[in-house]
This record gives C-alpha cells, structure tokens and sequence, in this order.
C-alpha cells in the first residue's frame, strides 16, 4: 500500500465513524414504544374485563376463509406470542404457569422429571365455587433451583392484594393451573373449558365474577373455535379486552399466532383506529409479544406494576411497514424455520469449510507439481477470508425471503415444512453473498497489503451487524447467526452471537488499521491513532447504546485502550492484559 493509500482509509474511515455516531445521537432512544396500548395505559385505555383464550398449537395456517370471525380479529389486532424455552421445549401447561407466574415457568418437578404428560384434570380439584392445583407447590420448590426462579402465581397473588381485591377466574383444568395463586388456591374455577361449554352466551355473561378470566380452549378444531369465539365476541359487555392465543404444544415451535379485540356496546369487534402488529417494550418487534406480556397487561389495566421477578412489558398495537396479516405471518414463519434450520445449516458449513482447508492443506505438502502447491498456498488465505465473511453474509441474506422456498407462508404450518428447501435457499443466498463480500475483500488497491483483505471483511461485518443493531435487529431476528428468541436470547439490542461476531469484526479492524499505520512516521501515525480511537470508540457506543449485556461495551472498552496505545507505539505490557 502506498501511503496516499494508507492516509486516504484512515481519513474515510474517521469520517465515517463521525456519522456513525451522528446517526446513534439523531435517533430516538432504544426504550421508545411507538404504538397505542392494547389495554392499561391511562385511564382512556383500560378496560372492564380481560377474557384470555388459550388454545394449544393454534398455528397461522388454521386462520383462513373458513374462521371468518378469527380472520376478522387477525386483520384488526394481530401478532405472534412466543413462548420461551426453559427445560426442553415447553409444552402447554408450561405456557399456563408461565402466564400465571409473568416470567417462563415449567411444570418441571425437582428431579427434573417432565409435567407436561401430567393430566391437568388429575392435579385440579373443584372446591365450591373455586378449585386448587395441588402440584403448584412442589412445581414451585422445583423452581427455586433455576435461575431466574419462576414465582409460580403471581398474576392472581398481585390482584388479589389486600389493595385490589381482584380475582381471575378459570374455565377448563389447564386455565386453572394458570389462574391459581403461589398456593395453587383458584379463586372461580368451573370444570368445562371453551369445548365443554354449551351456553356459551351464558357463560360469557357469568363471566363478570372476576374481571379477567382464563379459558382452556384444547380440544376444538379450527371452525370450531372460530364459531366459538364469535359467539364471545357478541355476548361479552363492551369494553371487554378478549384475546386468542396460540399455546405450545410440545413441539419445538415456539411461536403461535394470537389475535385480540375489544368488544363495543352492539356487540362488534373493535380495534385500535386500524389494522395493528401487536409488541411490548420487552420486544421492540412489530408482530411479536412473549406470553408473560399477557400478565403485564392484566396487571397494568388494573392499575398494577409488573413485580420485581416477572419480566413482562405492556403490549402495544403498532402499524406494520406493511400489510399487518402479512407481515406477521411472515415473521412467524422466519423465526420458527431460522432456528428449525440453524442446525442443517452450521453442520453443513462446518463440514464444507473443514473439507475445503483439509484437501488445500494435504495438496500444500502432497501436490505432485509446483503449480498445484501453488494454487492451494492460494486457497488457503482466500477460504480464510470467506470463513471469515460467512457471519456477514449469513446476517445478510435475511434481507432475502429464503423462508418462504418450497412453501406458502399465508397458508402453510411452518412446522411442518420439509427442511431441505428452506436450508437450501439459506445456504445459496449465503454462498453467493460470501463469494460477493470475498470478491469486495481482494479487489482493489488493498489488497497488495497481507492486511488489506482482512480490514475490508472485517469493516464489512462491522457495518452490517452494527447497522442491523442500531434499526432494531431485524435481520439478526432471523438469522442463524443472530438472536434465538426461543431459547431467551434478546429480541432486540444486540444478542450474545451478534455481540461476539461485532467486537471481533471492529477490533481486527482496528487491529489492521493500527498495524499499518504503524509502519507509517510523523502525522501519518496519529491520523491511525484517531481512527482507532474513533473506530473502537464507535463499536463501544453503539453496544452501550443498544446492548443488552453492558460487559460487552467494557470489554470493547478496554480492547479501545490497548489498541490506541499500540498505535500510539506505546508498549502493552502483558500484566495489563492480565488485569483486563
């Protein structure tokens, strides 16, 4: 590299770390929560009652011409709840003490024993007019010994405060589970879940007792329930929240649909002044709530804050960048194919890469002519390059709908897609954008330096992971490289793969920037020493700025001081690296 070269980067690169950090000082702040609340923000916003139905493995595909009154809830307050994972995948009665407790909950027993083949019939005993889920307390010493601790109950036990008075009713054994307080005490518990019920108009009008009230609503198909629903939506009182949503069901999907509406006086759905993606502050993602949003939302129409254990936020309705059902839906079936692919995907990479470094490695030692050592010494730096840019390209190819290969998302399970076409789509898209970020990487004047290649992926990964950080993570929402919302990665910020993949990409930048500059003399060597400074300095705002973890933004913070020193030619010693 010529020094007019060197001089030129390291200016460009200065400027561009100034608008970096322009842009993250003009945007609005990371905890902004556009939207109008479904229900609990100010008085105008409240409601009389909250109905809660929860239908296990309800999938987007069974919302159709043929459930007109859940298509008409879909089109006017819609999203996709998920259910995280905390022991395996969970299953429906999981999802029931999750809501009841605001926070993941599992039906684990203490010797790790599963509860989700346990009958909810068999642990519900009626008791007059309430009922008791007997397994509530041994489930509870089972979940001291994780960590978070799940406080099993805490939606009825913050309701029912000396203060409030409040209680929440329960149709159905499953909804009881969800209903019980730390005691596993029921306050209304009736037998019959939404299946069973057969004045459905008389039951809507006892539903009063209590203002929120849970419903299992297993055991129906699809038409089934849609009748259902629309029978609720014309017998509840108005100002009534009634919400539908999908429960887990054991598979490892973790995403289902959930549709909301608040009833009027003439018995019509209403909404919030148009079609709304429903999100919390907890996600920040149009189209997307976790199920202990639910809870905060009761709790907060009541005029109640969120405990201290619980993580739920308060669910807003947003507009869409798009159309509303499709973009959810769309969302829904990324999410769930990224993480069904994710495995396919690193183990057919692993194995692709380790062969490829394995044959250019023997043909270095055993090639029979000096033109073919030659050529794998060659294919050594270059399949080091794309390994390199693989993450970068893997982000990346979330702009592209490789979900929607070999299936329709408005009609399809994404469940029950057939994983060869998507993971195929995937690994194309990825190739393709590794080979192009390659081909930025070793063209140009850049690369007649051994650095030059490494600083122009590395800037590369930088730009697309920050970026994506700074707009809110879609790409790394979907990506196999990015966040696991099953598995209680971050939603939005930047998660822990993202975390690791940015601070590598910005320090070998800075790293490479420092090391030629310090060949350099006179002013040469402090314009590299204001790029690294600017360039970490930048890296460790944007992860304090939208970061979940802030021990990123340290470690990013000392990695700033030992690079500004080396290139300042300043001598690390490697006590201080020790002390970092």
């Amino acid at each position: 590299m010529t020094t007019g070269w060197v001089r030129a980067g390291a200016i460009l690169l200065t400027v561009l770390t100034l608008l970096v950090l322009a842009l993250a000082v003009s945007l609005p702040a990371a905890h902004d929560e556009p939207g109008s609340s479904v229900a609990g923000a100010g008085d105008n916003a409240r409601v009389d009652r909250i109905v809660i139905i929860g239908v296990p493995g309800w999938s987007w595909d069974e919302i159709n011409a043929d459930t007109p009154h859940t298509a008409a809830l879909e089109s006017q307050l819609s999203g996709s709840v998920l259910t995280r994972r905390v022991a395996g995948d969970p299953c429906t009665i999981d999802a029931w003490l999750t809501l009841g407790a605001g926070q993941p909950a599992s039906a684990r027993q203490a010797d790790g024993s599963t509860g989700c083949a346990t009958d909810a019939a068999d642990v519900v005993q009626a008791q007059g007019t309430g009922g008791l889920v007997d397994q509530i307390p041994g489930w509870q010493a089972a979940a001291r010994a994780r960590d978070p601790e799940a406080r099993l109950g805490t939606l009825q036990r913050t309701l029912g405060t000396p203060d409030v008075r409040q209680c929440v009713a329960a149709y159905g054994p499953l909804a009881a589970v969800g209903a019980a307080n730390g005691q596993g005490g029921v306050a209304r518990y009736q037998p019959k879940g939404l299946a069973e019920l057969v004045n459905v108009s008389g039951a809507a009008a006892d539903m009063g007792a209590c203002p929120v009230t849970l419903i299992d609503g297993s055991g129906l198909s699809a038409t089934e329930l849609d009748s259902r629903v629309g029978e609720l939506v014309a017998a509840l009182p108005a100002e009534t929240l009634l919400v539908v949503a999908g429960m887990p069901d054991g598979s490892a999907v973790a995403l289902h649909p959930i549709v909301m509406t608040v009833t009027s006086s003439d018995g019509a759905p209403t909404g919030l002044g148009g079609p709304r993606s429903l999100r919390s502050s907890g996600t920040r993602q149009a189209g997307l709530i976790r199920l202990p949003d639910l809870s905060a939302t009761i709790l907060a129409n009541y005029g109640l804050s969120t405990p201290d254990l619980a993580e739920g936020a308060t669910i807003t309705g947003s507009a869409a960048p798009d159309d509303v059902v499709a973009h959810n839906r769309n969302l829904s079936a990324a999410i769930t194919l990224a993480d069904r692919v994710r495995g396919g995907f690193l183990v057919t990479t692993a194995l692709v890469f380790a062969a490829y470094f394995a044959g250019a490695i023997a043909l270095t030692r055993f090639a029979p002519s000096r033109s073919a050592r030659f050529w794998a010494q060659v294919a050594l730096p270059l399949g080091g390059s794309a390994l390199m840019a693989l993450p970068a390209a893997a982000f990346t190819a979330s702009l592209l709908p490789w979900w929607r290969f070999g299936a329709d998302v408005a009609t399809t399970n994404p469940a029950s897609v057939g994983l060869a076409q998507p993971t195929f789509a995937l690994l194309a898209a990825t190739v393709v954008l590794t080979v192009m970020f390659l081909a930025l990487g070793w063209a140009g004047p850049w690369r007649r330096h051994p650095l030059g290649p490494m600083a122009i992926i590395a800037a590369l990964t930088m730009t697309i992971v920050g970026c994506d950080v700074i707009f809110g993570s879609p790409l790394a929402l979907i990506s196999v490289f990015g966040a696991q919302p099953a598995t209680g990665s971050p939603l939005h910020g930047i998660s822990t793969s993202a975390l690791g993949i940015f601070g590598t990409a910005s320090l070998l930048l800075a790293g490479c920037v420092g090391s030629v500059l310090f060949e350099r003399r006179g002013y040469t060597r402090w314009i590299g020493v204001c790029a690294v400074f600017l360039l970490t300095f930048t890296a460790t705002v944007i992860v304090a700025l939208w970061g979940i973890d802030r021990g990123g933004s340290v470690a990013l913070l000392f990695g700033l001081g030992l690079l500004t020193m080396a290139a300042a030619g300043r001598r690390v010693r490697p006590t201080l690296i020790a002390l970092g």
